[in-house]
This record gives structure tokens, C-alpha cells and sequence, in this order.
């Protein structure tokens, strides 16, 4: 007799096993939510509708919305996406606003777990919740010692504030003093986030209120310097200078890095007067001289003193000859070979590397387009964003070997590789607020990146 019907009657018997757990309603939910890679529309209505379907999900979605993750056991799901977050939130919307609302007033009146504050504070987000509410949650949660695992889901919510309105900004500014740790950090990490002349305002107007946080303040400062305008180089770098000498070695070298990046030239003394005997100031301090001289000189304070000597003296003596050279170049008839020598001397003096853009613009503008093509090679060794705008230009040009050198230069600067086309660049560049010549911007590279060092 065949042993095939057997065989399959077992296999029916093991695909019918009654004592094969069904997938618990939590499980059900995660597949759900997973299953979303995209932030894409439909995926996520449909989405929507499915969870609700599922019965009663809502303790379930607010908690991985506190959580940030799928629903798992001991809080162990996976990590949401973009897209499974909209989902996620898409779904509770579907509960009702009175509901979330029910929601965020319980925890604001008894905050009983982070999870649950967490969730509330990302509602706010979604909502219309302005700055004061969401902090005075927050120091409920403090208060109730509640401050692992809010102060993520406390800046989300504050940079959609951020984003929402600018009354925000004024309402960080007349909480500050009132603030706890969590929900300072927080604040200041939002506002980094959020970027802008508007922001970097307003952590200015932070600093000095309270000691305690002055130090996160100055590396906000410092990761914020996008579109700052040139006028207020010399202000902010006597916030920083200001901060150089303080008794918290935290603030000291966070005003350190700041200088660094603003690569003020009047900031230099002061920074030379930090190598001294302490130590992680002086290390600091001497990265930020490397990086404002971009030269390799070791930890002395007086062969730094003798190069910024040198450098001023050049800089008031020799550079105005030189650039008047380079104004009058066509008119005097200067060939090629003639400003390669004089745009060699230039770049090997890059402490006043923002101000000498200014001076290429006759080279930008030359008619010869390889005098174009070596302005560009020029302000590459300069490594200077202020030479964004000038570069932009050149995208336009109707020498295709100028566009590729302008197009070589833009990206080198950023460290990034983009799109060729023009249209792509200038909207890159729109977004990131390069578009005048009143902007240094130095930090919308990767912060890490270092300029090459080179010998003096």
C-alpha cells in the first residue's frame, strides 16, 4: 500500500496543530508597522486602516510611540523608520483628537512613566502644542524623576515648534531660567537642529543666564555658524574670546573649538595666549591656530607669536599690492604666467583667507578663461566657503572647462560629491543659504573634516 496518503494526512495534522500559539495583537501590530520602508502616502493610509482593524491598538501605538520602536517584548522592537513613525502617527490620528488630547493632559497632570511622557511629547509635535506647554510637561517629568528617555522625544517636538513659529524663540529665551537639565539640553539641541541666523540669535542670548549650561550653549554656537553674516564675525568671536580664560575647562575649550571655526584673525592672540600649562585648553586651542593659519607649527607660544607676526606684516605691506595687481591685471596686460606667481604668493597666506575672496573677483571675471579656471584652483587652496557664491557663478560660464573647474572647486570645498548640472548646485546651494557674498558658513562640511595643514 502507498504511504503517500499517510504522509500527507501528518502534514495536514502539523499545519492544523491546535497548540500553535496564534500571533498576540502586539506581534499583529509590528508586522503592520514594519512592513512600511517609505514614507510613502498610500502605504501609509492603508496602513492606517489595517491597524485600527486589528481591535483595540491604542495603548499599543502610544507606547511605541513613546518608545520609538515596534511593539516587542520588555520594549525590545525594532527601531522605527521615517515612514513607520508617519504610519504610526497616522493611525493614532485615526483614534481621534480628543483621545490624544485625553492623553497629553493625563501625563502633563501625573507623568507616570518616560514612555508615557515620551509619547505625549510626540503628539505635541504632530499638534499644535506651542513651546510652553511642551517644557512645562517636561518639568513635570523632571520633577518626577522621570528624565531617561525624554529628552529625545523632548527635542522632536521642540524643533517642530521651532519650525512652526518663530514666537517659539522667544518663549525658550523667558523659560531659560526656569529650565532643568534635560529640558536645557534639549532646547539648546533643538535650536542647533533647527539652524539659521534666528537660532544662532538666540543661543547667543542664552549664554551668561546660567553658568551651568553655558558650556553646551558655546558647542551649539560653534556647530551653528551656517549663514552667518560677515558683520557679525568679529561679535561672535568676542563672545567666544570672552569664555577663553573661564575656570570651567569645559567652556574654555568650547570657545576654543568655536574660534576655530570662525577662523577670525583677530582671534588669534588670544588663542596663542592659551597654550599654557593647562593642558587640554592648550591641545584645543592649538588645533583651532592650526586650523585658523593652516600651518603645522608645534605647541609655542612664542614661534606662534612670531608667525602671526609675519603674517600681519605681509598682510598690511605686500597683499594690497598684490591685489591691486590683480584688479588692474587686464588693464596692464598681465599674462597668465604673471598671476599664477601672484596667486601662488596669495594662497600661502590664508589667515585673512575671507577677505582675499573679494580680491579674485577680477580673475572670476577675466576674459581669458584660463585665468578663470586658475581663480578657481586659487580659492580652492584658500578652503574658504565665503568663495561659494563667487564659484556659483562660474556654473553659468560659457567655458566648459571653467564650469568644470568651478563645478571640481564647489565640491571639494564641501567634501562632497553632487549632481554636475547646474540646477541641482544652485538649489543645493539655496538651501544651505550660499547665495549672497554675506555668508562664511564654514561648518555646512562634515564638521570632522580638518583643512590640510601645510608648512609654513
Amino acid at each position: 500500500m502507498s504511504l503517500l496518503p499517510g504522509v500527507v494526512f501528518l502534514s495536514l495534522c502539523l499545519q492544523a496543530d491546535p497548540t500553535a500559539e496564534a500571533p498576540t495583537l502586539a506581534a499583529r501590530v509590528a508586522h503592520v508597522l514594519t512592513r512600511v520602508e517609505a514614507p510613502d502616502t498610500a502605504a501609509i493610509d492603508a496602513g492606517a486602516r489595517e491597524l485600527l482593524r486589528l481591535g483595540d491598538v491604542s495603548d499599543l501605538l502610544l507606547e511605541s510611540l513613546g518608545t520609538g520602536r515596534a511593539p516587542g517584548e520588555d520594549g525590545d522592537g525594532a527601531l522605527l523608520t521615517p515612514g513607520q513613525r508617519a504610519l504610526l502617527l497616522a493611525a493614532i490620528e485615526r483614534l481621534g483628537s480628543t483621545k490624544s488630547a485625553i492623553f497629553v493632559a493625563d501625563a502633563a497632570r501625573d507623568p507616570r512613566s518616560a514612555i508615557q511622557v515620551a509619547a505625549a511629547l510626540r503628539l505635541m509635535a504632530s499638534g499644535t502644542y506651542d513651546v510652553h506647554a511642551m517644557l512645562a510637561l517636561a518639568r513635570a517629568a523632571e520633577a518626577s524623576g522621570l528624565e531617561s528617555g525624554v529628552d529625545e522625544a523632548l527635542e522632536e517636538s521642540l524643533s517642530a515648534a521651532l519650525a512652526r513659529s518663530s514666537a517659539s524663540f522667544a518663549a525658550v529665551e523667558s523659560l531659560w531660567k526656569d529650565l532643568g537639565p534635560v529640558a536645557a539640553s534639549s532646547a539648546v539641541r533643538a535650536l542647533e537642529h533647527q539652524g539659521g541666523v534666528r537660532a544662532l540669535d538666540c543661543l547667543r542670548s542664552l549664554l551668561g543666564r546660567r553658568a551651568e549650561y553655558d558650556a553646551c550653549l558655546l558647542v551649539a554656537i560653534g556647530n551653528s555658524l551656517a549663514n552667518l553674516p560677515a558683520k557679525s564675525v568679529e561679535t561672535l568671536a568676542r563672545d567666544f574670546e570672552r569664555y577663553l580664560h573661564s575656570v570651567d575647562s569645559a567652556q574654555a575649550q568650547a570657545a576654543a573649538i568655536g574660534l576655530g571655526r570662525l577662523a577670525c584673525p583677530s582671534s588669534v592672540p588670544a588663542l596663542i595666549e592659551c597654550l599654557g600649562d593647562d593642558r587640554p585648553l592648550a591641545r584645543t586651542a592649538l588645533t583651532a591656530l592650526r586650523t585658523c593659519g593652516s600651518v603645522s607649527l608645534p605647541g609655542s607660544a612664542s614661534l606662534w607669536r612670531n608667525w602671526y607676526g609675519l603674517e600681519e606684516s605681509w598682510w598690511q605691506e605686500r597683499a594690497p599690492v598684490l591685489l591691486e595687481s590683480l584688479e588692474n591685471a587686464e588693464a596692464e596686460g598681465r599674462t597668465l604666467a604673471d598671476l599664477v606667481v601672484i596667486a601662488r604668493e596669495l594662497s600661502e597666506h590664508p589667515l585673512h583667507r575671507d577677505d582675499l575672496v573679494a580680491g579674485f573677483r577680477p580673475m572670476l571675471m577675466h576674459a581669458d578663461p584660463g585665468v578663470r579656471g586658475l581663480a578657481c584652483q586659487t580659492l580652492e587652496r584658500l578652503d574658504t566657503l565665503r568663495a561659494v557664491p563667487p564659484l556659483r557663478l562660474l556654473l553659468a560660464d560659457e567655458d566648459p572647462s571653467v564650469v568644470a573647474a568651478a563645478r571640481d572647486t564647489l565640491e571639494r570645498l564641501f567634501q562632497r560629491h553632487l549632481p554636475p548640472d547646474r540646477r541641482t548646485w544652485q538649489a543645493y546651494l539655496r538651501e544651505h543659504g550660499l547665495v549672497d557674498d554675506d555668508s562664511v558658513a564654514r561648518v555646512s562640511r562634515p564638521p570632522s573634516a580638518e583643512r590640510a595643514l601645510k608648512a609654513p
